[in-house]
């Protein structure tokens, strides 16, 4: 199994029910959590990333330098192609999206402000590159984020929806 499951729970009709099209064969695992809520996603992406070591990750631009002035090894190269790319790039926001929401777990109660904003400027820098695969500007990005905020609200009270209570 992938990092997600391809086939929607009985029952379930949340915000990614669906199906992957593909077949068995499938190369896009991000269909669908196998349990609605980020502490069973973060359990599902670490179990998937241990049982599947990295070989090859997306690095920020300087790493190659960094780790050939340190003899580290390790070759470097450029995605294949668009596929490839966009690929990386997945991967790589979920990686950055599950360390600033390890960095805001409220289990442990400790929270690293230097470290919450390290992450999300990370997870930025992915999002603006995955933004710039598309030709999106940062202005259409934020008209969006404007209109969507006046049609249907931000996140500003906080809102949290108990959907246990659907239908009823």
């Amino acid at each position: 199994m992938g990092l997600f499951n391809k086939k929607v729970p009985e029952g379930y009709n949340g915000p990614w029910a669906g199906e992957c099209e593909h077949e068995d064969e499938c190369e896009c695992d991000l269909v669908l959590p196998t349990k609605p809520g980020i502490r069973t996603l973060m359990d599902n992406v670490k179990a998937y990333l241990e049982d599947k070591p990295q070989y090859e990750k997306l690095v920020r631009d300087l790493i190659p330098e960094f780790s050939k002035e340190k003899k580290d090894g390790g070759r470097f190269r450029k995605p294949k192609d668009e596929k490839e790319t966009l690929r990386f790039l997945a991967m790589k926001l979920i990686e950055e999206t599950m360390e600033v929401v390890a960095e805001i777990d409220t289990e442990n109660g400790k929270h690293s402000r230097k470290k919450i904003v390290e992450e999300i400027a990370d997870a930025r820098d992915v999002l603006t590159r995955i933004a710039q695969c598309f030709e999106i500007d940062e202005d259409t990005i934020n008209t969006m984020r404007i209109d969507k905020g006046k049609a249907k609200g931000k996140f500003t009270k906080l809102c949290v929806w108990d959907m246990t209570t659907r239908g009823l």
